[in-house]
């Protein structure tokens, strides 16, 4: 297949409330179009899910015409249709098996998809469509029950799924009409979960700002300063600031090898869109520090980086595992520069694009840049998929509870006024000029196959 249209066309079809009454095909041309949507997956895995769920429905709509005795066989005489008779040549048959294998792997998938979308709306294709497919019966169920019992989630499943059809024509989504559609069904910035946490922030900064005259914080254990207002970026849609990166990697519970670094900038900041010179030129030195310090300790070390002006990512180097990893929630590529940066600075560390969380939204890179190292500064697992705004939310409410609790602890505590020189220091977004974000379209496909 070789046009957005005939994708168009195929989502048009699926989602027909009233599907044409099934009539006998050969199916010669169905293992073309899988084939075809499946040579695509890593350039879009929805696109192929699409192939896969409208041959699985075709494939289920052939073996009801049958009248065998039992539906297995007629499944396999549907099947053995498209691939057609058994050769007697041996290498043939091998082909063939070859052939009949990669033709249930397809059904099968397009099965899973099926039973989501049927259930929950094409929306659900934007969360790791991949990992669905790939999961077993119970968890597609426990899935499916957790969305039908959360009204909110299926109202965003739905409003997802609005925007298939957008994404499958220009390849990305509309942002700002996503956004619109949630304000005006109550999802963005109004629900409970946002207001408690506006609430309970605006509790916690009047509680600084009473012991905090000069209203800057410092942690104890690693001398690391951050204005109180810094904190107001926890509440609805604000973005977060490197400081507020730096503040929750630096509250962060982790093992006792992991080290946090500093925010990066990746590109210059009048010319966005071209990169610095050396731009880990200093985080090397900073790393060479900490390994001489500890000669026996491998260090895993993390750092945000800040890109184009406008968008933060994370990069851990791993001593341990002999790699710099890079999590990226806008990923469409491998980032050649920063990859060509890294080699240069780290030569005996490979560099791997490592699946990250996806967001759907123009601000919530820095709450999964949060996430992923809240996950990966304990060894674990980043959680790929695309994010919600509950989910971007749920991170900030936990950012929120770690900081109320280090204040509480007295590990964030006020920067004496005695002194009576320290200033505050301004975070490098706003040595940019307090820059504002604008809702953008953005890839929303998962890229990580």
């Amino acid at each position: 297949m070789d046009s957005a249209e005939t994708y168009k066309d195929l989502l048009n079809s699926l989602s027909t409330a009233h599907p044409v009454q099934a009539t006998w095909s050969s199916g010669s041309q169905w293992r073309s179009v899988v084939e075809s949507g499946f040579a695509e997956r890593n350039k879009s895995s929805i696109r192929y899910a699409l192939t896969t769920i409208a041959f699985a429905r075709w494939h289920c709509d052939q073996t009801d015409l049958l009248t065998l005795s039992s539906r297995t066989a007629a499944v396999q005489e549907v099947s053995s249709r498209i691939l057609g008779p058994v050769p007697e040549d041996a290498s043939e048959r091998k082909v063939r098996e070859t052939r009949r294998k990669r033709l249930t792997t397809h059904l099968t998938r397009g099965r899973i998809w099926d039973e989501l979308v049927t259930t929950l709306g094409f929306g659900i294709l934007y969360r790791n469509a991949w990992n669905l497919a790939k999961a077993k019966k119970q968890a597609i169920q426990k899935l499916i029950s957790q969305f039908q019992n959360n009204q909110e989630k299926m109202d965003i499943l739905q409003l997802l799924g609005e925007q298939m059809g957008i994404l499958i024509e220009s390849g990305q989504t509309d942002a700002a009409a996503f956004k619109k559609a949630l304000e005006d069904k109550g999802l963005l910035g109004t629900s409970n979960q946002t207001s408690d946490v506006s609430k309970e922030l605006r509790s916690l900064q009047e509680e600084m700002k009473l012991a905090a005259p000069g209203n800057m914080l410092v942690i104890k254990s690693t001398g690391y300063r951050v204005g109180i207002e810094t904190l107001d970026r926890l509440s609805g849609t604000e973005w977060f600031n490197d400081e507020l990166v730096l503040l929750c990697l630096h509250l962060a519970d982790r093992l006792p090898h992991v080290r946090v670094g500093f925010s990066i900038p990746i590109h210059q900041q009048d010319r966005p869109r071209k990169i610095v010179a050396k731009p880990f030129e200093r985080a090397a030195r900073v790393i060479e520090e900490w390994k001489s310090a500890e000669p026996d300790n491998r260090l895993t070390c993390f750092f945000p980086l800040f890109q184009h002006g406008d968008h933060f990512s994370l990069i851990e180097v791993n001593y341990r595992d002999n790699a710099v990893y890079h999590y990226d929630s806008l990923r469409k590529t491998t980032y050649i520069e920063i990859k060509k940066a890294c080699k240069d600075q780290f030569p005996g560390l490979r560099y791997v694009e490592q699946a990250a969380p996806r967001q759907l939204d123009s601000f919530s890179c820095g709450p999964l840049v949060v996430a992923s190292a809240y996950h990966r500064m304990l060894g674990r697992a980043v959680i790929p998929g695309n994010t919600m705004f509950q989910d971007t939310i749920a991170i900030k409410a936990t950012a929120l509870d770690i900081i109320r609790k280090a204040w509480r602890d007295q590990v964030l505590v006020p920067i004496e006024q005695s002194t009576g020189k320290r200033r505050r220091r301004d975070s490098f977004h706003q040595r940019q000029g307090k820059r504002r974000k604008q809702d953008k379209s953005v890839q929303v496909e998962d890229l990580t196959t």
